[in-house]
């Protein structure tokens, strides 16, 4: 193979790991500052902690961004708060076990899952961190699990992989938290200064991750209704881009296929194929994008859309890095 096309191939497989944004576990995690995970108080407290600060940040962004954003674009003030609560999301997050969850939904369930435990926590009677077992407990106990009285919600250590040793909410628990949020979303929150009320439907409702774009002040009301479990103008949305999509690839290859009426040598045959298929592979990345990140799809819609797509990437990503290595 020349230099010329192992340079082609290196490009198009990064810019596939690159765009497709595969997370590992390890994303959530601030290097330089880790949640502490090493007994069951330690969890508790680190994801309690890290969440009312994600919710405080952000709950700061939107004041500053209410009283000086422009019409379309966030102050400076705003998006450095909104960044802080980001970061404090993510420490929470590294506190559950998602090493069942696959790697292409891991981020955006990672985010909800998170959400909805705080909803929960914050409705349901938790025990006071001293009744907690801590470092002194352990110490003495050899203790591989621990249940918050009165609830199904289990903490675990980790016996493999990258968190091993660790203290995390456990997997059986994480697959379970959407139905244990099911039951408890009705109850009325504690009162308590950490409850961090709406949280979750401030991220479920609005386009973004975490914190919307101005444009979304723009929404009509009306739009705002939730259905199962996503809203009205989200429903609308991938409606638009599912359609979109389609109609964009039927024009690629439209436009493509009248290219090859003409009588061309084989290498431009398979040239034009070529460019249909990462023309292809571009668009539907770019309808991923939209779906998670702007869209902020949730739910059963949010793994059915981007696992096909995403199979659909990685099909035409493969067959790309095959044309090329020929």
């Amino acid at each position: 193979m020349g230099l010329f096309k192992k340079a082609l191939l290196l490009v198009v497989m990064l810019g596939a790991l690159l765009l497709v944004q595969y997370p590992s576990s390890a994303q959530f995690v601030d290097a330089l500052d880790p949640a502490d995970k090493n007994n069951p108080r330690e969890t508790m407290t680190s994801f309690m902690y890290n969440m009312n600060l994600a919710y405080r940040y952000v709950m700061e962004a939107k004041e500053i961004s209410d009283a000086k954003g422009s019409l379309f674009f966030h102050p400076p003030q705003a998006i450095s708060k909104a960044k802080m609560a980001k970061i404090h999301l993510n420490r929470a997050i590294y506190c559950l076990d998602l090493s069942q969850v696959p790697e292409v939904y891991r981020v955006e369930i990672g985010r909800e899952r998170a959400l909805m435990l705080k909803e929960i926590l914050d409705r349901v009677p938790v025990p006071e961190p001293q009744d907690i077992p801590g470092a002194q407990e352990m110490s003495s106990k050899q203790i591989p699990r621990w249940r918050i009285p009165g609830t199904e919600i289990r903490l675990e250590r980790v016996s493999s992989g990258e968190q091993e040793g660790y203290f995390l909410f456990s997997a059986a628990t994480v697959d379970k938290i959407p139905f244990f949020y099911s039951l408890v979303k009705s109850m009325p929150y504690k009162n308590e200064f950490t409850t961090t009320q709406g949280f979750f439907d401030w991220y479920n409702d609005t386009p973004g991750h975490l914190f919307p774009p101005r444009w979304s002040l723009f929404l009509p009301k009306w739009s705002m209704m939730t259905l199962g479990d996503n809203t009205l103008w989200q429903w609308f949305s991938l409606i638009a881009i599912v359609f979109l999509t389609v109609y964009l690839i039927a024009l690629a290859m439209g436009f493509f296929k009248n290219k090859k009426t003409n009588r061309e040598p084989g290498i431009r045959h398979g040239f034009l194929r070529l460019s249909f298929t990462t023309v292809s592979v571009a668009i539907a990345i770019t309808s991923r994008y939209l779906l998670v990140d702007v869209v902020n799809l949730t739910g059963e819609a949010m793994l059915l859309s981007t696992g096909f797509l995403t199979a659909f990437i990685w099909v035409l990503g493969s067959w790309i890095v095959f044309q090329i290595d020929r």
